[in-house]
């Protein structure tokens, strides 16, 4: 520490000062401990969702990305996939909604801070917002991407050319900066023609961030009331346009932004209306509290002498709102209430499962066994199920968290914010990137074919995660952190600059250390 100390850096050290901290970066100690840092906050129970969700994914893909394939999944169709276990693979589809809700519920939490402290440079600090977003996301991803080549000279088995020759690295050679642009879910119009076919959940989740910045913007500045009728508008057009299409993974409606939207727009109003709630309980988020500087509001001349609290909203609250947010926050204090939305979660999300499992049965198996003329569900079906299936997940999540967002959800919210799961969020977005990647490298170099049974797939889950997972520290460590402080360090306002020289502790007469000493007690700046 003492080597970043700006005092340690005296004036005429500047520049080796800064070059310093350029070393630093890639300190694996540094980044270590940053990666275990463990700050309580209100949302903090975010991260045990967020790292069992991608636990959920991994389990999801070890039926798409095991190769050569599994020995009786075309003899055993109907038995493999209308198996129980089935129910949780299936269901993994909604572990990428969970990740588009938290996506929008962080940003509707985050945003207005920024966007409180930019004030009238709002104009001038949206561009740099959204640069920082991109630089968030694609560092790490172009540098899995190109280093996932390096793959096929470093294994062997007797199919292991069939991974060496394959059109993945084809594909990427010629579609490789829609990965840049982040477009790859919209371009080329054929999902499996494109490069790092799964990374099309970070095109979508781009997409919505631009839509939602202008719309917090609204938010924050000018009409509440006005926003969130816009996003509720935002979010009907996009249930409506899922209707229409068939969301399913196995046709390309599955992709598009237009139809993954709403899980995203549940979470940006499970956000706004936590804060509001919070407004009026009068609680002081740590992450405000951290986020905001204690700079005066402009309007607060109305009322003489009184300073800019982190949570006053810049706009008012508009007739008729306090009495709808009275009765939410009456149910939010009572248990029967609570115990009654955590019901109709339960009930939305173990039917959206259960649905969710029913039709991909059907589908799956129409797929691979098209001789046993088994027929999915009517088109009138397929969309009344593309609407509950963009509603009932979001929906379910935003009655939940929002109450323990609040402080309530007792053993399970304490459970979810155990400190081990800070560590192991952090690492949610490596795993993402690189799980296909080892699953493929791995599976390409086995001797025979899997068998889809229960014990063999968790025991491929498992090492697959444990894989996964110690792989994602070291990218962490060597390339997600170091990108990030680098962004930090070559932003204006975190140069180095010319340092005043190092103060020196005021001086306090003795007899004054002795009658704290006394007491028990001493101040920092007393002499010991």
């Amino acid at each position: 520490h003492s080597m970043i100390n700006p005092y340690v850096c005296g004036q005429p050290e500047v520049s080796t000062c800064w070059a310093l901290q350029l070393l630093l970066v890639f300190s694996g100690l540094r980044n270590m401990r940053y990666l275990m840092a463990h700050t309580p906050n209100n949302t903090h129970f975010l991260n045990g969702i967020r790292f069992l969700s991608i636990l959920w994914v991994v389990l999801g893909h070890i039926a798409v990305f095991i190769r050569p394939g599994y020995s009786n999944e075309v003899t055993d169709a109907p038995k493999v996939f209308g198996s129980f276990p089935m129910v949780f693979v299936f269901g993994a589809f909604f572990a990428v909604d969970t990740f588009f809700f938290l996506s929008g519920f962080l940003q509707a939490l985050l945003l207005p801070l920024y966007l409180r402290k930019m004030q009238h440079r709002v104009c001038k600090g949206l561009p740099i917002l959204v640069v920082l977003r991109w630089l968030r996301l694609v560092p790490l991803l172009i540098f899995v991407v190109f280093a996932s080549r390096i793959t096929r000279f470093m294994g062997d088995g007797p199919v292991w050319y069939h991974y060496q020759r394959s059109d993945d690295w084809a594909k990427c050679d010629s579609h490789w900066w829609t990965l840049l642009l982040l477009i790859n879910d919209i371009y080329p119009r054929d999902m499996s023609a494109g490069c790092f076919p799964h990374a099309w959940y970070l095109a979508n989740d781009f997409k919505f961030f631009l839509v939602t910045l202008p719309l917090l913007v609204c938010y924050v500045f000018y009409s509440r009331r006005g926003s969130v009728l816009l996003i509720l508008l935002v979010q009907a057009i996009s249930i409506a346009l899922s209707t229409k299409d068939t969301v399913s993974a196995l046709e390309r409606a599955y992709f598009k932004p237009w139809n993954r939207a709403p899980p995203y727009f549940w979470g940006v109003l499970s956000s706004l209306l936590y804060q509001r709630l919070n407004e009026r309980i009068g609680q002081l988020s740590v992450v405000t509290l951290a986020a905001v500087g204690d700079a005066e509001r402009s309007w607060a001349t109305r009322s003489p002498g009184r300073k800019w609290s982190e949570t006053d909203p810049l706009v008012e609250d508009e007739p008729g709102d306090s009495r709808w947010l009275s009765a939410i926050q009456y149910a939010m204090h009572r248990t029967w209430a609570r115990w009654l939305l955590y019901a109709v979660a339960a009930a939305l999300m173990c039917t959206g499962i259960t649905l969710s499992w029913a039709k991909y049965n059907l589908d799956f198996q129409s797929f691979i066994r098209p001789d046993l003329h088994i027929r999915p569900w009517p088109k009138p079906y397929q969309h009344l199920y593309s609407a509950y299936y963009v509603v009932c997940w979001g929906l379910g999540l935003g009655l939940l968290v929002v109450p323990w967002t609040l402080g309530h959800g007792s053993y399970i919210r304490q459970g979810l914010e155990h400190p081990a799961f800070t560590p192991l969020s952090r690492l949610t977005y490596s795993i993402y990137l690189v799980h296909p990647v080892l699953m493929l490298y791995v599976s390409w170099q086995s001797r025979t074919y899997h068998t889809w049974h229960t014990a063999e797939v968790t025991t491929l889950f498992l090492s697959q995660a444990v894989l996964a997972t110690l792989v994602s520290v070291l990218l962490y460590l060597g390339v997600e952190k170091p990108a990030g402080s680098l962004m930090d360090l070559l932003a204006p306002a975190k140069k180095p600059a010319r340092l005043p020289p190092r103060p020196s502790p005021p001086q306090t007469p003795i007899h004054s250390t002795r009658s704290s000493s006394s007491r028990g007690s001493h101040s920092d700046s007393e002499p010991l």
